[in-house]
């Protein structure tokens, strides 16, 4: 279990003044279930946030509607403080943090360019109370205390003019190093995030996005067993097309910072990798070429590491590398590998 993974959770179907919708809370449920699964997220029930929506039968107005974005908001800091008082204890959790934003119902692109998720008091003609993703994302890319950012976003991109709402966030962490965010959006600019017109017999109305993307998350598993954004992206991008009859755009996007695996499973097939040592060194690490740290302890001379690998690339150097430690680089090519610290590959 993700320990140090968090998500808030939003789907919005009741509206004031704009037409109800009926997906967006099925959608978040089923991304809810995905998150939870041992097999998919395997996030901590504890560390995600569902935000509460008005239901069909409730009475609302532009005060009583749930949620508001001054509620969304409050929760991504719950999330913020909830890891940041963990990192003060233990600050190498870092390294396995990852926060999940999900957001599905009404939306606008301001500006033309940006992701809005309007909030149910949202109203054509006056006040528009919403949530602006891209700028969210932004600042997560900028000064929130979580490595990796993943944002889902499954609504409309049609224009509106509304003026730029950036997350009203006060306090910045600065890491020491560039998170990486990834941006998932249910249309490009100016289209429609559509939904059926009917549920299939038995099953809840779901949105083509969201449905898309969760069977990207099972499916789109590369020889090694990854699921990443450019594999996420290019199944996404292919059903919903598809869905659509050609209606409509999604992506799953890197934003900034380094390439992210969005779920691991067992390769299909591993080599025996050996890894001898020249000298014990303190606190040494193996990452693949996605800096994921797949192994870290002390390393002995007279004790090599051995442990499976699918082919790809790899490195093995200090946990905490900086410009001129010892490090070296090795290939796993279809066979078992040997490896000599810090020379590198030795034998086939």
């Amino acid at each position: 279990m993700h320990e140090h993974h968090y998500a808030v959770v939003s789907g919005i179907n009741r509206y004031v003044s704009l037409d109800d919708l009926h997906g967006p809370v099925n959608d978040a449920e089923a991304f809810h279930r995905w998150l939870v699964d041992p097999h998919g997220g395997d996030v901590p029930e504890e560390n995600i946030i569902r935000v509460p929506a008005s239901g069909d039968t409730d009475v609302i107005d532009a005060v009583s509607a749930q949620p508001t974005a001054d509620r969304i908001f409050r929760d991504f800091v719950e999330l913020n403080n909830r890891l940041s008082a963990k990192l003060e204890s233990s600050p190498e959790s870092w390294e396995q943090s990852r926060l999940y934003g999900y957001l599905a119902g009404h939306g606008t692109a301001p500006g033309g360019t940006g992701c809005a998720v309007l909030m149910p008091s949202a109203d054509e003609g006056g006040l528009v109370n919403h949530v602006e993703v891209q700028l969210l994302a932004d600042w997560y890319g900028r000064c929130g205390p979580f490595k990796e950012v993943l944002f889902f976003v499954d609504c409309c991109r049609e224009e509106l003019h509304l003026l730029p709402c950036g997350p009203p966030m006060v306090q910045a962490w600065h890491p020491n190093d560039l998170p990486s965010v990834v941006l998932g959006l249910a249309a490009e600019r100016g289209q429609q995030a559509l939904e059926p017109a009917a549920a299939a017999d038995g099953e809840p109305l779901r949105g083509y996005f969201t449905t898309a993307l969760l069977d990207g998350m099972r499916a789109a598993v590369d020889t090694a067993g990854r699921v990443t954004a450019p594999g996420l992206d290019d199944h996404v991008r292919r059903l919903v097309f598809r869905y659509t009859d050609r209606r409509q755009l999604a992506s799953v996007r890197l934003q900034q910072g380094m390439p992210v695996i969005v779920r691991r499973e067992e390769p299909t097939e591993t080599y025996r990798v050996r890894v001898r040592f020249t000298d014990d060194v303190k606190d040494l690490v193996i990452r693949d070429d996605y800096e994921d740290l797949l192994v870290r302890a002390d390393a002995r001379s007279d004790t090599p590491w051995e442990l499976s690998l699918p082919s790809g690339t790899y490195w093995v150097g200090p946990r905490d590398y900086v410009a001129g430690d010892p490090y070296c680089e090795f290939s796993v090519k279809g066979r078992d590998t040997h490896v000599h610290y810090p020379t590198g590959t030795t034998a086939g």
